[in-house]
This record gives structure tokens, sequence and C-alpha cells, in this order.
């Protein structure tokens, strides 16, 4: 989990961090507990979290995933916009997007 690496420094820093997880669904239970895992590890740091589970029968292809990564991505910006927060992204799944993304939470 790349968040724990910014975990470290949030007391230096004058942003909101918040957590972002996509679970695919493509593994089963192993799939679940990871996002448990992710969603107790932020609970304990007190970084906000946020996530979707896609439902079952989506395509496992690559097309299919990165469709969903990107409406997982709008989703979670329109989610968080609205709560007045700026937008980190620390995700190894979007890297053409995250750019995008975050020169959209910018304004």
């Amino acid at each position: 989990m790349h968040v724990r690496y910014l975990a470290q420094d949030i007391p230096k820093t004058p942003f909101r961090l918040i957590a972002l997880h996509l679970n695919h669904n493509w593994r089963g239970r192993e799939a679940e507990i990871e996002q448990e895992n992710c969603e107790r590890y932020c609970k304990e740091k007190n970084i906000e979290f946020y996530t979707e589970t896609l439902p079952d029968g989506v395509p496992k292809t690559e097309t299919a995933k990165r469709k969903k990564d990107m409406n997982f991505l709008k989703n979670a910006l329109k989610n968080i916009m609205q709560t007045g927060s700026s937008l980190l992204i620390q995700n190894q799944i979007i890297r053409k997007l995250s750019y995008t993304v975050l020169q959209k939470a910018r304004v």
C-alpha cells in the first residue's frame, strides 16, 4: 500500500490525504481481505478512505479494467470534490490518467 509512505508525512502537510481503492472483484475473498486491510489501515492512521467494488460479471480484460478504473476515478473525484476537498492521487493503476485527474482537482 503506497499510502503508507504518504501517511508518515501527514502532520507536516497542508492537505487532506484521501486513499482510493477499487476492488475489481476478480480474486474473490482475497480481494475482499485486501480491501478490508486498506480500510483498517486508513482508519488507524486517520486517513479518509474511498472505495468501490465492481459487480460480478465485469469482463476480466485489460480494456474493461481501464474503463472501470476511469469510471472509478470520476466517481471518486465527484464525491470528494462535493466535500470541498483537494484530491491527491497516489495510485499505480492510473499512471496515464493521474495528470488529468490532478489537473481537474486543482480547479
